[in-house]
């Protein structure tokens, strides 16, 4: 190839590819030993790890660190931890040193990667913007040993909202690992607890734990699951004349549509004139209080001024 088309082909090679390439790349495209040595020797490539080469006149970005590091680690290898998490679009930022998991046999370390070797070597070849990495719910798995509980939850969170991954598969994937006693399967049930995921309780069965509590303070619902607006909506429990309840379980209201449906139909029963209480099963299982007095509040605020069901 001559200099003109081999320059052309290495530039469109290294533009597809974050700017790196690779020993074995550079002989495909054409270009000899000798004029890999010649570009380090005069400054144009430098040695980014063992055989794999970048342009020396700028940074790699944090896309090019981390494929610089997966080719150099070898077919195996899979960005994975914090640099998955950010491939994902699940953390918002790429670590400042790229992080990978490769196979148990892999002794070697690499300048400037943390290696996190394992048994468990992912099977999968899903690429994220040409980078080999492992798949979102392993990612998952992985970030919950090394993030912080607020951080894997804001993880868990947008996963979820961007449909990364399903709750379903999360749920699935601790029971898988527990068995396993995988490190970070603890963290990540909690996290999914705490959102209803793990054994949530059904509507009825949350309905009537929040109707023991009720009761348990004396006050008794005027009417439960009423249909208001025309029957456009039908709320949880009717407090009094002009003060409802609602109690969301996170399994079935997590979603972006279910939560833009609630909003909706919680704003229209607002301009009508009534006070709406929301909650959840976590506030109800675990912090009942909180609840009572956002009940109490509600009352004083609006005394009742009949007592009957409301109108449909």
């Amino acid at each position: 190839m001559t200099t003109a088309p081999l320059e052309r082909a290495l530039d469109a090679h290294l533009a597809r590819n974050h700017g790196v390439i690779t020993l074995d790349e550079a002989l495909t495209l054409g270009l000899t030993p000798a004029g890999v040595q010649y570009r380090l020797r005069t400054g144009r490539w430098r040695a980014v790890h063992r055989g794999v080469y970048a342009p020396a006149e700028a940074p790699l970005s944090a896309q090019g660190a981390t494929l610089a590091a997966c080719v150099a680690a070898g077919t195996s290898a899979r960005a994975s931890h914090r640099s998955a998490g950010w491939l994902w679009g699940v953390l918002p930022y790429a670590p400042a040193r790229p992080a990978l998991t490769v196979p148990l046999a892999l002794r070697r370390s690499l300048a400037g990667v943390d290696l996190h070797r394992s048994k468990y070597v992912p099977s999968s070849r899903q690429r994220r913007q040409e980078i080999p990495v492992t798949a979102p719910i392993r990612t998952v798995i992985d970030l919950a040993s090394v993030l912080p509980e607020a951080e894997l939850h804001r993880a868990v969170d947008v996963g979820l909202v961007r449909r990364v991954f399903r709750a379903t598969e999360l749920q699935d994937a601790v029971e898988q690992w527990a068995s396993r006693g995988r490190t970070g399967v603890p963290q990540l049930r909690r996290a999914l607890d705490a959102r209803g995921f793990v054994h949530p309780p059904a509507p009825s069965v949350l309905e009537s734990m929040t109707m023991r509590l009720l009761r348990s303070w004396d006050i008794q619902p005027l009417a439960t699951q009423v249909e208001v607006l025309g029957g456009r909506a039908r709320v949880d429990f009717q407090l009094s004349a002009v003060v409802v309840l609602e109690v969301d379980g996170y399994s079935f209201h997590w979603s972006p549509e279910a939560k833009a449906a609630d909003s909706r139909r919680r704003n229209a029963l607002r301009a009508a004139g009534y006070s709406v209480v929301e909650s959840d099963w976590v506030t109800v299982t675990r912090y009942p209080q909180l609840l009572r007095s956002d009940i109490d509040a509600a009352l004083r605020a609006c005394p009742p001024r009949v007592v009957a069901k409301l109108p449909a």
